[in-house]
């Protein structure tokens, strides 16, 4: 359980703040999400990623490598996250980006692989599934984030859910179902905290290609650097059964 800070910038060849010029879409430079919940797991990577890590283009790098494009970080490990984000200023009441704010409470799934670039240890959104049209559309448009519909069971909890089933499924397709869980005790809180230090940079949008013209880079593609500031209040091991359906959806 622990709250989220979520900064937004643009980056085009390498990392780069866009300071004062703002976000996409109406969306603040700065975001925060209070009371999340998350199930945070750290899974190596597949040799088939590896491959594709090898071949190029997994992480939208650019084709020439004089540009310090990403790599795949064969070094560290893919995270899946599941978390419940019952206070996400996210929407709003009428016209997007000038009306006042909406809450739009979701659960949302990530898998982000580690990279590389120029030296810069970073991840990227490469799939994610959310419960609610609208935050899918802000996350899309907005934050570079591959959001798609899915159904989202994930238990409302004030201690440990144990026992209890997260099951994540889309176009009548189970596609991730987590059960039996069964507390390992806390875990040490300054170790969680360091977790979600790694900045995110993700596939840009339309605004964010817009907007790095306008600074004058010079590239053919834009991407969004996302830092994530989570101040967190109690965590736990976990011990749990999981399975996944390999499966285009």
């Amino acid at each position: 359980q622990h709250e989220q800070q979520r900064r937004l910038g643009l980056v085009a060849d390498e990392v780069r703040d866009a300071g004062a010029t703002g976000s996409d879409e109406g969306i603040p430079t700065r975001q925060t999400f209070r009371d999340v919940t998350m199930l945070y797991l750290r899974l190596p990577l597949s040799e088939e990623v590896l491959k594709q890590g090898l071949l190029g283009g997994l992480l939208g790098e650019h084709a020439d490598a004089e540009h310090g494009g990403f790599q795949l970080d064969t070094s560290d490990c893919a995270q899946l996250r599941i978390a419940y984000y019952p206070d996400a200023q996210l929407g709003w009441s009428d016209a997007f980006g000038s009306s006042t704010p909406e809450n739009l409470p979701h659960h949302l799934l990530s898998v982000q692989l580690p990279m590389i670039q120029a030296g810069r240890r970073l991840y990227q959104t490469s799939f994610a599934l959310v419960d609610d049209d609208r935050a899918m559309m802000v996350y899309r448009m907005g934050h570079g984030v591959p959001a798609k519909l899915a159904n989202i069971t994930f238990p409302s909890i004030a201690s440990f859910p144990e026992g209890q089933l997260i099951n994540i499924s889309r176009r009548g397709v189970n596609l991730l179902r987590i059960e039996g869980l069964q507390n390992q005790g806390e875990a040490n809180l300054e170790v969680v905290q360091k977790l979600f230090t790694r900045h995110e940079v993700n596939w840009g949008t339309d605004k964010a290609l817009e907007r790095a013209r306008q600074l004058g880079l010079t590239t053919d593609f834009a991407y969004k650097a996302h830092a994530i500031e989570a101040t967190v209040k109690v965590a736990w091991r976990v011990n749990a059964s999981l399975s996944a359906n390999d499966g285009e959806q």
